[in-house]
């Protein structure tokens, strides 16, 4: 189990956060599943800032000679992210193509078991469950990656700087694998 736990002024490469990524080497038109199990704090404090605990997260493409330095010139949402808003799970999409998701009610000082399924193309989609159900209602087809370097996986806490209040998510059972068509 990763209890992961954000103080005030905990602040790491331009942002408020305490997270873990994992990179798998995904390639264009690799289908991926990210499942993981996780459990909001009983004592977390509720904020209708963003707070982002799950992402599928872009990057230069070194190859095509680009650099982080660079690429954060012009920075962009990351393609997908999972947040936590005033006690909902909220699905975020940089894509206006995409309808949005009803916010997901979460309780705390309970287990969930997410799983998000991502088709790694320039049209590609991403589906999410929510222990078993889907709450996508199906998969939605958009954009999920900006070049060819494919994006990495974060989970952790990552939110607004104006949250002054410590957070502790705990997580457990995380599992990646390829899906074989």
């Amino acid at each position: 189990m990763l209890k992961v736990t954000l103080h005030k002024g905990d602040f790491v490469n331009n942002g408020h956060r305490a997270e873990f990524k994992k990179e798998v080497n995904e390639k264009v038109g690799d289908e991926m599943v990210y499942k993981i199990d996780f459990m909001i704090d009983k004592q977390y404090k509720d904020s209708k800032k963003w707070q982002s605990i799950f992402q599928l997260h872009d990057k230069p493409d070194f190859t095509n000679g680009e650099t982080w330095e660079k690429y954060s010139e012009n920075p962009k949402a990351p393609p997908f992210m999972i947040d936590y808003v005033d006690n909902n799970l909220e699905i975020r999409f940089p894509s206006s193509s995409v309808d949005e998701i009803k916010p997901i009610k979460i309780d705390k000082d309970r287990w969930y078991t997410l799983t998000v399924n991502v088709l790694y193309d320039f049209e590609g989609f991403v589906e999410v469950y929510l222990d078993g159900e889907s709450i996508t209602t199906g998969k939605k087809h958009y954009q999920t990656i900006y070049n060819d370097s494919v994006n990495y996986v974060k989970i952790g806490l990552y939110r607004d700087r104006s949250i002054e209040e410590n957070g502790v998510i705990y997580y457990d059972n995380f599992e990646i694998y390829k899906v074989e068509n």
